[in-house]
């Protein structure tokens, strides 16, 4: 629950509010309402509202249940839409359109998911707070970086292909640095389950 309700805010915040922090190449637009309280957002609290007040015995099984099934096919198909994206950047290599950026990838992955989670593992074990927020911290920094990070790089005026090769290797080496992170976390916070 701490989780969810630390991330509530953190997609409409990003999509909307960017142009605020990277002015350089993005075009003069101002802060739109409408996409920080999206319809995602709405429902999300509608949801943590009807948990809160257990009115969830009030709503229809069928209602639960379409909303149950909706919900479930919204990551695969966030997969399939940055497979996607991430197979064009790729497919553009391909037939010639660039090449690959093998030292800067290298560069942000040892970055990215060695050097950001060392960091932040070690001002978590030297302020040691609560094991919840401690938790949050580590997730944020071993993660890979946002999916949506080569839309961003792109409408900032910066190079989306480059941005996928980032973002697919980190996700990669994630496979094996998520897990190693975690045990070493464990190692100073005791997970109990």
């Amino acid at each position: 629950m701490t989780l969810f309700l630390f991330m509530i805010l953190f997609p409409s915040l990003v999509f909307s509010t960017y142009p605020l922090f990277f002015r350089g190449g993005v075009r003069k637009e101002a802060l739109n309402w409408r996409r920080i309280v999206n319809p995602v957002l709405v429902a999300t609290v509608v949801g943590l509202i009807i948990g809160l007040l257990s009115a969830g015995d009030y709503i229809p099984d069928f209602l639960v249940t379409i909303v149950t099934m909706v919900g479930a096919i919204a990551t695969p198909l966030f997969m399939l839409i940055l497979g996607g994206n991430i197979y064009n950047d790729l497919m553009y290599r391909v037939q010639g359109g660039h090449q690959w950026h093998v030292r800067e990838v290298v560069k942000f992955v040892l970055v990215k998911n060695f050097v950001f989670p060392l960091v932040f593992l070690g001002l978590l074990v030297w302020l040691r707070p609560d094991f919840n927020v401690a938790f949050i911290i580590i997730l944020q920094a071993v993660v890979p970086p946002i999916t949506a990070a080569p839309i961003l790089v792109e409408r900032c005026g910066g190079n989306r292909r480059i941005a996928s090769q980032f973002v697919l290797a980190s996700f990669l080496i994630s496979i094996g640095s998520i897990p190693a992170f975690l045990y070493l976390f464990s190692r100073f916070f005791p997970i109990s389950l």
